[in-house]
């Protein structure tokens, strides 16, 4: 059957090629279009008008021809300012300028002609109508000014997406972090992994589908890039792989001009604030100084003519050094744990408080983590350790870009880009985390013009993102004491009440994929059509070394003191290398209809298959492990053996046909009113990162040896101490990460939108915008429990009362005593005892969104420029990520890691992770209008102010107690507490201005033993922000084509503490809370920082 399906492939691309019929779903990210009509002075349409688009910046010109209706169509244009002319015998010509043209966009340019000589030319200024009245599309622009000119934290450009509504990141990450994400964007309630991010039209989306991004989280590249669109929904069959919005950017290019820019923007801890959470580490009880940070951005860009009006190049360098340190507040025994004084009741079986001596075994552990310094505050053996840690991040930013008019109807340009980077991150106070990053992202493209009507665009593309990730350990340790003899030869993890300790993850991954779409338009009276195919090939390569050291969990303080761990985990092996490939082919028609003058109808189809993955290693297909050469996969928790045969075979993408409509209709056709709306169904793609990871953790890649204590009397195996092997007597597992029955996941999507101009350059938005997704992956924790039964108060006298009947419950207890105790306690047997854990892709998952829109935007003019941007949203699913790990910010939340009942979908069903209730975003720019006469104006003249003012409610979370209360075989999962009943679900304190008690946990209690918890998934509503970035500016101008720029930046100007995610884990092993719950220790934004620039402009 795989011969047939690669044998029709090869064929179906081979018919394709040879037919000619090829276009791709970017074209339209990368160049702009000016459309419209041509009358004379009675309102009479002209054809045979001769209308010429010239590039201000280029000289570069196109010509159309008005038809019999007189439209015409200029489809194609590079973006920038253009100068159109309309000329015909008979008639004055006239010309306007200038006519920004922007990414997509279609600037509507309609001429009215004079009786007259073609000598006499009218020339009318001014930019084309901001209203959109030709396409349903939901878009927000940001252009070179706003890029160029808003204070930018980082210089990270892509933060200016968060400026559109409907585009939300979690609260919990604005911070930039280590990692190849960057900030984690949600378009319009879809989930991360699902947003389109295109350069000049190549996909350059992480290996995890999100925002590409150095190792400092930040997208670099403001002097390269010269505008972008966030594209939320309506957009056309252009448009495919994902069920998300998009971000498609275009880079500068040269003109015939030389220009560029020579920079260094300054920062250090001199010119921060405090961190509301800064302590003094010798005494905590005191605030300290601000923790030492150095941050220099520097580099260049120059462009210019090589052989002028034909041949143009830009290149840019950008370098970053930055030595950062942060205060981290860990948790750590306490004195009087280290010294065998904490006392505790162990649980279960309840018990007397005693004291908890400390194990021999564990000494030499206890003895790497530092003493507290802070004078303890309770008595459950937890204090805290105030300690300030390097942070260490370069990086290394290249581009070039030639762009050459090869002839009259032929046209070429060629980019390639470098980003390099290097971070150490704290991790443990034995280890920390070296990230190494090196991205290569090549785009050619080829544009020929067939007649003014008809136009064809090749483009190729190449991605290549190597990420590389490895522990260090950063301070001396006997090698007699680490858990595996495995290489590296690193300290393993614990996983405690306490602080991380050890090392847990190595990381390798080389994705490399390679596109090729072609383009071709086509202008035929009232149409404008586009026909086209795409295809790419993806290959993923990935090692991920996660637990070849090993990974002990302890459950409670006293269990980590007494050396009993709940049980050990390890991979026996190192990973090997995993290599998935596949193929995505994609072919769409879209009919952009001018209906009438007043009414564009939009049109399209779009088909879009996958080819199964492939594993290189085995030449089988993949999307569940590969097991003693046979395809293995479990169709069902009771099978008793892994199956021969792959649900995949029937290849869901096949029938993936998702068509788009939509209409923009100008209802007084003046172009200062529009209403527009429209209809879309998009395929989600199934990406190789999630197969590779659901490899990974499967033999042969990985062996697991997982080890669990017996129920009852503690056990001290696996035995902690010098020169002891874990595995050593031990055999490995049946672990399984099983994909299930593999669905085809999709969203619907609609949107209406209501623009009015309201006095020239300005527009006011008014928009609604929803969707549904369904059959979307979700991935389980261990599915492989014990079997439930429906609960019946009758059949277990003195047990739990009636008001649990009907409840999901795990017999454990055959006799309970009078009081409620269980005096007779049973081992419940996994479901399934041919495996240890199995965890399940599931593709059954839902999503519903709904969002409500205000805008208001003035185009630059007169000195100033504004964006507002309202949305009120409600986002619910049953699951916001894809895969184990939720680029959202990790296990606080990641649904799969809080269980409810995972036999019962409908109690995962809540408020999505990407669920942020109301967002306000502003942003302005404003010149000073001061332009004395005389030397004065060196001082006075050239002064410009911006801002960004953003405000956030917080997304949502759950608590969690980290012990199986349900009893239900489910060592190491998460579970959720018990609500009191007629208290709330989000019950926040003191307004939310009390970081040290955020929410009332007592609210929230123990469920009775055998059930799981009634409290829902994302009932709490996390610490929303508010900031105001704040810039100014001065210009000194030195020659007519050269300045001197001096820029002042403030982010966070008013240094408001933004608070992240409370700690959400309410109880460990024991019926005491966790004495931390509900507490916040860190900031999701920057205390104040103030930015220093210098920039020569020429």
């Amino acid at each position: 059957m795989k011969k047939i399906q690669f044998t029709f492939l090869q064929g179906f691309l081979l018919s394709l090629v040879l037919i000619g019929l090829v276009a791709g779903p970017l074209a339209q990210g990368t160049t702009g279009s000016i459309l419209g009509v041509v009358q004379d002075q009675s309102q009479a349409v002209l054809p045979g008008v001769t209308v010429t688009a010239t590039s201000i910046e280029t000289n570069q010109s196109r010509t159309a021809i008005s038809d019999d209706e007189g439209r015409y169509r200029l489809a194609l244009l590079p973006v920038g300012p253009y100068e159109v002319q309309a000329e015909l015998t008979g008639f004055s010509t006239e010309v306007r300028r200038p006519i920004s043209l922007t990414i997509g966009s279609e600037a509507v340019v309609n001429f009215t002609l004079g009786i007259g000589g073609l000598t006499e030319r009218v020339v009318v200024t001014g930019e084309a109508p901001l209203v959109e009245t030709s396409s349903a599309v939901t878009a927000g622009l940001v252009d070179d000014k706003k890029i160029r000119d808003l204070p930018l934290n980082g210089r990270d450009f892509v933060q200016l997406a968060l400026l559109q509504a409907g585009v939300v990141t979690s609260t919990k990450i604005l911070r930039s972090q280590a990692g190849n994400s960057g900030i984690p964007l949600s378009l319009a309630g879809t989930r991360v992994h699902q947003t389109t991010f295109l350069l000049d039209g190549t996909d350059i989306r992480g290996s995890r589908g999100t925002v590409p991004a150095g190792v400092g989280g930040a997208v670099s590249g403001v002097e390269s890039v010269k505008e972008f669109k966030v594209i939320t929904g309506a957009f056309s069959a252009e448009y495919g792989r994902f069920t998300g919005g998009v971000i498609t950017a275009v880079t500068k290019s040269g003109t015939n001009q030389l220009h560029g820019s020579i920079y260094e923007f300054h920062r250090n801890s001199a010119l921060d604030a405090r961190n509301f959470f800064d302590r003094d580490p010798t005494n905590p009880t005191e605030r300290s100084d601000v923790p030492a940070f150095k941050r220099n951005q520097f580099g260049f860009s120059i462009g210019g003519p090589i052989v002028p009006n034909k041949t143009f190049f830009f290149g840019s360098f950008e370098g970053l050094r930055e030595r950062l340190s942060e205060t981290v507040i860990s948790n750590v025994p306490s004195l009087a744990a280290r010294a065998g004084q904490h006392v505790a009741g162990f649980f279960p079986p309840p018990g007397p408080p005693r004291p908890v001596p400390v194990s021999p075994d564990m000494q030499p552990y206890i003895d790497l983590i530092p003493l507290p310094n802070e004078p303890d505050t309770g008595n459950d053996g937890i204090a805290r350790f105030f300690s300030v840690e390097d942070q260490p991040t370069n990086q290394e930013l290249f581009n070039i870009r030639i762009d050459h008019e090869l002839s009259d109807s032929d046209s070429f340009f060629g980019r390639y880009t470098l980003d390099q980077s290097d971070k150490q991150l704290f991790e443990s106070h034995q280890t920390d985390l070296f990230f190494e990053y090196r991205y290569q992202y090549l785009t050619l493209s080829e544009r020929h013009i067939f007649s003014p009507n008809v136009i064809n665009e090749v483009r190729f593309g190449f991605t290549r993102s190597k990420a590389n990730q490895n522990g260090m350990e950063k301070i001396p340790i006997d090698p007699a004491i680490r858990f595996t003899k495995q290489d590296p030869p690193l300290l393993g993890r614990f996983f405690s009440p306490y602080a991380p300790f050890g090392n847990f993850l190595g990381l390798t991954q080389v994705p490399n994929n390679w596109s090729y779409s072609d383009d071709l338009s086509w202008t035929r009276g009232s149409h404008f059509f586009k026909i086209g195919v795409h295809w790419t090939r993806m290959h993923f390569n990935g090692k991920v070394d996660v637990r070849t050291n090993g990974l002990y969990v302890f459950s409670s303080v006293a269990e980590f003191l007494l050396g009993r761990p709940l049980f050990f985990d390890a991979f026996a092996t190192p990973m090997a290398t995993t290599g998935i490939r596949e193929n995505i082919i994609g072919l769409y028609f879209q009919d952009d209809w001018k209906f009438s003058p007043r009414l564009t109808l939009n049109m399209g189809l779009r088909y879009e298959f996958i080819t199964s993955p492939i594993e290189v290693g085995t030449g089988e297909s993949v999307g569940f492990p590969e097991i003693e050469g046979r395809i293995a996969n479990l169709v069902s928790i009771n099978d008793s053996e892994q199956h021969l045969g792959n649900p995949f075979f029937e290849n869901p993408s096949l029938k993936n046909f998702s068509p788009r409509i939509g209409f923009a209709w100008d209802p007084f056709g003046n172009g200062k009113t529009s209403l527009r709306g429209g209809y879309g169904l998009f395929f989600d793609q199934l990406t190789t990162y999630l197969f590779g990871s659901a490899q990974s953790f499967n033999p042969p890649f990985q062996v697991r040896v997982r080890n669990f204590r017996t129920f009852g009397p503690f056990s001290t195996f696996p035995p902690i101490g010098p020169g002891n092997d874990p595995f050593e007597g031990a055999s490995a597992e049946p672990n399984l990460w099983a994909m299930g029955d593999v669905k085809q996941p999709y969203i619907m999507q609609y949107s209406l939108t209501l623009q009015q101009e309201i006095m020239p350059n300005t527009v006011v938005t008014l928009a609604y915008q929803g969707s549904q997704g369904r059959k979307l992956p979700r991935l389980t924790n261990d599915i492989n429990l014990a079997v439930p039964e429906r609960y019946d108060a009758s059949q277990h006298p003195n047990g739990p009362g009636p008001e649990h009947n009907g409840r999901t419950y795990f017999p454990f207890c055959s006799a309970y005593a009078a009081g409620g105790s269980c005096v007779s306690r049973v081992s419940l047997p996994a479901r399934n005892l041919n495996f240890s854990t199995v965890r399940m892709e599931l593709w059954d998952g839902n999503s519903n969104y709904n969002a409500f829109r205000i805008g208001l935007a003035r185009r630059f003019s007169a000195g100033l420029q504004f964006q507002v941007a309202y949305n009120f949203s409600r986002a619910i699913d049953e699951s916001s990520n894809t895969g184990h790990s939720d680029a959202n910010g990790g296990r606080g939340e990641n649904s799969a890691w809080s269980v409810v009942d995972p036999d019962d979908k409908s109690t995962m069903r809540g408020l999505s992770s990407n669920h942020v209730a109301q967002t306000f975003s502003a942003n302005f720019t404003y010149e000073l209008p001061f332009n004395p006469p005389g030397a004065i104006r060196h001082f006075l003249g050239g002064w410009q102010v911006n801002g960004i003012i953003t405000a956030a409610t917080g997304p949502a979370t759950s608590f969690s107690i980290d012990l199986d209360r349900a009893q239900s075989g489910q060592g190491s999962t998460s579970q959720r507490p018990e609500l009191v009943p007629g208290t709330s679900n989000n019950p926040v304190l003191h307004d939310g201005r009390e970081p040290e008690e955020y929410y009332d946990v007592s609210n929230f209690v123990l469920p009775e033993e055998g059930f799981f918890g009634n409290v829902g998934r994302n009932t709490l509503i996390a610490p929303g922000i508010i900031t105001f970035d704040f810039g100014l500016s001065k210009s000194f101008k030195m020659t007519e084509q050269a300045s001197i720029q001096f820029r002042a930046e403030f982010f966070n100007i008013f240094n408001r503490a933004n608070f992240t995610l409370p700690a959400m884990n309410v109880w460990d092993s024991g019926p005491t809370r966790d004495s931390t719950a509900g507490e916040i220790l860190t900031t999701t934004t920057t205390s104040r920082q103030i930015q220093f620039a210098l920039k020569i402009l020429f």
